[in-house]
């Protein structure tokens, strides 16, 4: 099932302020950070014009990837209404990560956090650090925080619709950008604007919708040799919420050789630092 950018848009939104612990938004990663390079000499482009270039790398088979290595971060300042009372939170979270996609799909994720929230005169400050993997259909989460830890075990439901419980619904993928070029091709012209740069054998588009009904998203799509290669994810939510994907294709696959033993079913992952 391919995913809606809208409906990601608006869960990972709502999901970073409710479950600062879960960390509903996307998860992974490897040694030190992405990069995409989005310089260039943009002109001015249409969508009917862009859309002919999108179709043709698909037909090709050129819009998947074998891999992704990839860097997200999330900064967060918001406000929560809960029971009439009014929780603030602010979170930096950054996220390092790798995925294989194949008949497996594996994954190798860390990440660092930094939050503070709020509520009815308390102020509570944490910093978390963990890391994800996928490996045989399972996802096994280690989080940290102080000297707190918890070790978690869940049935991997492949990418699907998003789950702001769940990290790993939110992965970089084809799906991704697949559903993202499916919903701006449902906006008017007036709600996008394309801009398209080229240079030899590679090809750079900034596409900027500001209706995908919760703030203003920007993404550019990297070609090389008409074989999707990089990709940056830009989020603005209504909220003040800014989310930056970097994405690089990669040939090289995830190896995960982590010992999983005692990692537990959750009963309940927003109550695990309780």
């Amino acid at each position: 099932m391919k995913k809606s950018v809208k409906t990601s848009l608006k869960t990972l939104g709502v999901g970073a302020l409710m479950i600062p612990c879960a960390f509903g938004l996307t998860a992974c990663g490897g040694n030190g950070q992405v990069q995409v390079d989005t310089s260039g000499n943009y002109q001015a482009t249409t969508y009917s014009e862009a859309s002919q270039y999108f179709d043709s790398v698909q037909e090709a088979g050129n819009l998947d990837f074998q891999g992704l290595k990839f860097t997200s971060i999330v900064d967060i300042s918001g406000k929560l209404s809960q029971g009439g009372n009014v929780a603030e939170v602010k979170s930096t979270m950054t996220l390092n990560g790798a995925v294989s996609y194949g008949e497996e799909i594996l994954a190798s994720c860390d990440y660092t956090v930094h939050g503070k929230s709020s509520y009815l005169g308390t102020t509570v400050e944490e910093n978390m650090n963990g890391n994800i993997w996928i490996k045989e259909g399972y996802v096994y989460t280690y989080l940290k925080n102080g000297d707190k830890e918890q070790k978690i075990k869940a049935e991997f439901d492949g990418v699907g619709d998003i789950n702001p419980n769940d990290p790993t619904t939110s992965l970089p993928s084809a799906e991704l950008i697949g559903g993202f070029l499916e919903d701006i091709a449902k906006l008017d012209d007036n709600e996008l604007a394309i801009r398209v740069a080229e240079n030899n054998e590679t090809v750079k588009y900034e596409i900027k919708a500001n209706s995908l009904e919760t703030g203003e998203v920007t993404f550019y799509l990297v070609f090389k040799n008409d074989q999707l290669d990089q990709f940056q994810a830009n989020f603005k939510y209504e909220m003040t919420a800014t989310m930056t994907m970097n994405a690089v294709r990669t040939t090289e696959k995830v190896e995960v050789n982590e010992n999983f033993g005692g990692y537990l079913d959750p009963s309940n992952i927003e109550d695990m630092f309780n």
